[in-house]
């Protein structure tokens, strides 16, 4: 490195370059401690900090000249020294920057190297969905850009949007992302998440009533999609969750016992799952089977997944047509129960019908063989028909 000269915009536009083919040149600055300007060969001129940080020499570059003026140059060394002083290395913070990535990066590892390691497909495909819907916007930004502050407003503005559910979702899913970013990448930031607090859910009790079910089934008989049409009636005659309706396999139906198995793999609570099929369900099953080629019950040649994923716009013009409101997909697996409530059956074979096999009281039930089980889907699938008027639930 040359010996030292004050910096001053003539000084530098003076110094000579190197020859082709050659290194860079390193110009100490006389004034300021361990402030220099590299010269290529090519003439270009690039300020640096050179020092010994922690007894290891360091280089740090601040900036071009003449985009970047000597003065100003100047202050960011004297910045850089004044940390150095505290202890700090502002060559590491800066090598930190550059590998953190950006938002979307991380978004991308996340989804590789987590949600589709640990997470069932119908939970990564609704990570997908928001971060479609309500996080690509960062997708450009830096995580050390992103604060609490963005967060804060990004969950206000979801919930006055678009609900408080969609709004506690989102956050959910970006502190999970923080979380793997700190854990997995070590990356040395904060989550933004921490300290924003969740909107309070209450417990939903909505279900088809009475009054509503015979609009309900008229208007789904009258639905032109035969997919959708199937879809929702099998969700309300088994009472499944609705990701695993779509996810339904043509290999885990036995027609001739007339039961579902869902796989622990793919059942909430990581255990398997034993629904008996009611008549009218194996009437929409039985002839499905034969038009359908595919391995999936309702399969998609556009999600990767090659099942179908949602039904978003049929579901809204569903409920239209039956003018019905405040009523949400879940609401249909939560009906089936509910008429099971209505007509007498006892809780624990409700909670056995409905999967929810975690209950001890409830494990004599679990089996589909089990009868009371079995009647409680036919009779139920029998009154809620009647009370929609017999409306059928195949094709018009």
């Amino acid at each position: 490195m040359n010996e030292g000269l004050t910096f001053t915009e003539k000084r530098i536009e003076n110094l000579p370059m190197p020859l082709v083919g050659s290194k860079e040149v390193y110009h100490r600055d006389a004034k300021t401690r361990g402030f220099a300007v590299a010269v290529y060969p090519t003439g270009a001129r690039t300020f640096v900090l050179y020092r010994k940080i922690q007894g290891r020499p360091e280089r740090v570059i601040i900036g071009k000249w003449p985009d970047l003026p000597v003065e100003q140059a100047r202050k960011i060394a004297d910045r850089m020294n004044g940390e150095i002083a505290e202890g700090k290395n502002p060559a590491e913070e800066r090598r930190a920057k550059r590998l953190e990535g950006t938002f979307k990066s991380l978004w991308e590892q996340y989804l590789a190297e987590y949600a589709r390691r640990n997470k069932r497909a119908r939970s990564v495909a609704e990570d997908e969905g928001i971060h479609k819907r309500y996080l690509s916007g960062w997708d450009s930004r830096r995580l050390s850009t992103i604060t609490r502050r963005d967060a804060r407003h990004l969950h206000a503005d979801i919930g006055e949007q678009h609900g408080i559910y969609a709004a506690n979702r989102t956050l959910a899913l970006v502190s999970k992302m923080f979380n793997f970013a700190i854990t997995a990448k070590e990356w040395r930031g904060d989550n933004p998440c921490n300290g924003v607090e969740k909107f309070d859910e209450e417990e939903r009790t909505r279900f088809l009533t009475g009054d509503e079910l015979p609009r309900f089934l008229k208007a789904l008989s009258e639905e032109p999609s035969q997919d959708f049409r199937e879809f929702i009636s099998l969700a309300l005659l088994t009472g499944a969750r609705r990701g695993n309706v779509v996810a339904m396999r043509w290999d885990e139906i036995d027609f001739s016992g007339a039961v579902w198995t869902i796989p622990a793999s793919k059942a909430k609570g990581r255990k398997e799952i034993v629904i008996p099929l009611a008549g009218p369900a194996m009437k929409i099953l039985e002839p499905r089977r034969k038009r359908i080629s595919s391995e999936w019950v309702f399969p998609s040649s556009e999600a990767e997944c090659g099942h179908v994923t949602e039904f978003r716009k049929p579901w809204s013009e569903l409920l239209k047509r039956a003018k019905i409101t405040g009523l949400r997909l879940h609401d249909v697996r939560r009906t089936l129960g509910t008429w099971m409530s209505k007509g007498g059956t006892v809780v624990p074979v409700i909670m056995a019908a409905m999967g929810h096999q975690d209950i001890t009281t409830t494990q004599i039930y679990t089996q589909a063989e089990n009868p009371e089980v079995r009647r409680a889907f036919e009779d139920t699938a029998k009154r809620i028909l009647e009370q929609g008027g017999s409306a059928p639930f195949g094709p018009p």
